[in-house]
């Protein structure tokens, strides 16, 4: 919200108004009501929304209540200007901390989004602040023109005015105008359906005062700057488990080789170098996007080194016809291998425990012919191999 200065008003009287008259323009051309607030005791406020893209100079316009089905009005001229596609909240001027009955302060939350307090004393026809549910509001130009009305001008609805369901919407209520509209209602004599252009908020809400949403407006697009994540390491090996991505500010997506969600996984990924990207998306429907590089390798992760070169470890023949023996020594504990293709998708994976020496058939005689990758895990150290089916 931007706050204004306080603004001067010119208080007059307004004439009867026998005949609706045109704000003329289109849609987005002129001020509109765009949130009402009628709650208990003195707590009333009327938010008036420029949807244009310029300034709108206020001393052209007037808030006016016509009273109980009354069609004269009391209303205020008012002054000061509206940026585009903002707000100005008047608020009935009652902010006397000791005020008592017809002079109760109303709520502080209120007058803190308060930018014009109007009409501290009661004096028609000037009073055009002192509405109830049952009394109609306008936005009218300095020549009496009706440029948006909130109810029925010339109809007296009882409590308020209702839905179709017979609920009350007028009384005791806050109401926001819906995003989609985007001129006032410049009828004030035909039959006002609350919920056809607005949102119904419980008496005492004030958090929607001060801003708009509107379809009027679409803001400008900025990238954000601060897109980011955490979690990726520069390098993996191919059977390392999914890591977690941490992307800042939350809620975007991660796109890439590999990615479910926020987790990176290797070997899904499969061998090379990959880019991980996490794109964000902030409320204003602008992105941004932020990258890190990656590479999957099968000899990564750990210290793992090839069994060829490894006393104690063996594994032959290579080549072979798809069988393979496995032979370790001074090795006690769990024994796990994997075995993985050209993509790096794991075609194998198996264990067993070794008590001193072990001996353990490795049979890839189903898999088609070409070269494999064996990655083994023992308690004495990580190794691999490379294994040719012939």
């Amino acid at each position: 919200m931007k706050k204004l200065v306080t603004l001067f008003l010119i208080a007059v009287s307004s004439p009867v108004i026998l005949q609706a008259q045109s704000a003329g323009g289109g849609n987005c051309s002129n001020l509109f009501i765009s949130e009402y607030v009628e709650g208990t005791g003195n707590n009333k406020a009327i938010e008036i929304y420029n949807p244009t893209n310029s300034a709108i100079d206020l001393s052209n316009y007037q808030l006016a209540r016509y009273t109980n089905g009354g069609t004269t009005a009391s209303s205020v001229v008012l002054s000061g200007t509206v940026q585009p596609h903002d707000v100005m909240v008047f608020v009935i001027d009652k902010r006397d901390p000791n005020g008592t009955g017809l002079e109760e302060p109303i709520d502080q939350a209120l007058e803190n989004v308060g930018d014009v307090f109007l009409t501290p004393i009661y004096s028609f026809p000037t009073s055009a602040m002192y509405y109830n549910g049952n009394d109609a509001v306008a936005l009218l130009t300095s020549g009496n023109a009706i440029i948006d009305v909130l109810g029925r001008i010339g109809e007296d609805p009882g409590i308020g005015w209702e839905d179709q369901d017979n609920v009350v919407w007028t009384t005791n209520k806050t109401l926001a105008r819906k995003s989609t509209i985007e001129l006032g209602d410049n009828n004030g004599f035909d039959a006002f359906m609350p919920e056809v252009e607005w949102d119904s908020l419980p008496e005492g809400t004030y958090s929607g005062l001060g801003f708009h949403q509107s379809s009027c407006y679409t803001a400008p697009c900025t990238t954000p700057s601060n897109v980011s994540f955490t979690g990726l390491n520069t390098a993996y090996a191919v059977a390392d488990n999914p890591v977690t991505l941490d992307g800042s500010p939350s809620g975007g997506t991660f796109y890439g080789p590999g990615m479910n969600g926020n987790q990176f996984d290797p070997g899904a990924a499969g061998l090379g170098q990959h880019s991980i990207v996490y794109a964000y998306t902030n409320g204003n429907g602008c992105s941004g996007a932020y990258a890190l590089c990656t590479t999957v390798d099968l000899s990564v992760g750990g210290s793992r080194t090839e069994i060829s070169s490894t006393e104690g470890v063996d594994v032959y023949p290579i080549p072979s016809a798809g069988d393979f023996t496995l032979k370790i020594k001074d090795v006690n504990g769990i024994v796990s291998y994997s075995v993985y293709d050209n993509s790096a998708k794991e075609v194998m994976h198996n264990s067993f425990v070794a008590n001193g020496s072990a001996t353990h058939s490795i049979s890839l005689s189903e898999m088609a012919a070409g070269s494999y990758i064996l990655m083994l895990n023992t308690p004495s150290g990580n190794y691999t191999e490379k294994l040719i089916v012939k």
